[in-house]
């Protein structure tokens, strides 16, 4: 989704990685078990087990203060990348209690999009859960998150335990960190105008996980928006154009430090 300007009629350059380009910049784009070039590998049902070696992937990247970073994510992989904060934090934390070199360097700022935070009341989030699902009401709540019908058509035994596991990601997943404070960089937050599931006001209550500056945009089409181009395309150009004031806001910092990068 981040990493590819598609192919065939779904080819399209990537603002995203166009800023990339011009900024000498890297996108690292997660790959969960199960997917692409690692469909060998079984499929993941708990975020704490993508969260934890994704966490010491990115440790040689992040522990440089130097280098700066971002973080996009899309529907449930804003509760993947929240957990993921949250052990960075934690991380930096600690790591300020050893030497500098340990530490976790913090991310610049947060890009989410199509989901409500994970501190959401189970008893208010909108699906449901899908091990109590038949075959049939699973396709049903499928449709509640806009997936097209060529996957119901034509492609439901490959995308059938994808889509069980991937929901049991957010359906099993257990928000601990209640009683910790708001994080300290700014978050931006999209919801997509025909979204039958994730409404404008649920990606709202992101505003309260953060004590920096807050931005919120609608953008077109429904949850599977990243898929269309067009629509993509606009999603990643105000990224992209938001990565333009990080960096502006990174200048200023080191200009009055007076450390280079």
């Amino acid at each position: 989704m981040f990493s590819t300007e598609g192919t065939g009629e779904r080819a399209k350059k990537s603002p995203l990685l166009e800023w990339a380009r011009r900024s000498e910049a890297d996108v690292l784009a997660v790959q969960y078990p199960g997917r692409n070039n690692r469909k060998k590998e079984k499929f993941v049902t708990s975020i704490k087990d993508i969260v934890k070696p994704l966490h010491s992937a990115l440790r040689k990247y992040c522990n440089d203060d130097s280098v700066p970073y971002v973080i996009v994510a899309h529907s449930v992989g804003t509760w993947i990348a929240c957990e993921l904060l949250h052990l960075i934090r934690a991380d930096n934390k600690e790591g300020n209690k050893g030497t500098r070199s340990s530490m976790f360097k913090l991310p610049e700022q947060v890009f989410f999009s199509s989901f409500p935070p994970p501190s959401m009341p189970m008893e208010e989030r909108p699906w449901r859960v899908n091990k109590d699902l038949s075959e049939e009401e699973f396709k049903t709540e499928c449709r509640r998150w806009n997936i097209n019908e060529i996957v119901f058509a034509e492609l439901w035994s490959v995308y059938h335990p994808m889509l069980r596991a991937d929901f049991t990601l957010f359906d099993q997943y257990e928000y601990q960190h209640g009683d910790e404070s708001k994080f300290t960089w700014p978050l931006t937050v999209f919801s997509a105008k025909n979204d039958d599931m994730i409404t404008s006001t649920m990606c709202q209550l992101w505003k309260e996980q953060t004590t920096e500056l807050f931005e919120f945009f609608e953008v077109d089409g429904n949850h599977m928006f990243p898929l269309d181009k067009e629509q993509k395309s606009d999603w990643l150009d105000k990224i992209a154009k938001g990565l333009d004031d990080v960096m502006e806001v990174i200048e200023l910092k080191f200009e009055y430090s007076g450390i280079s990068y």
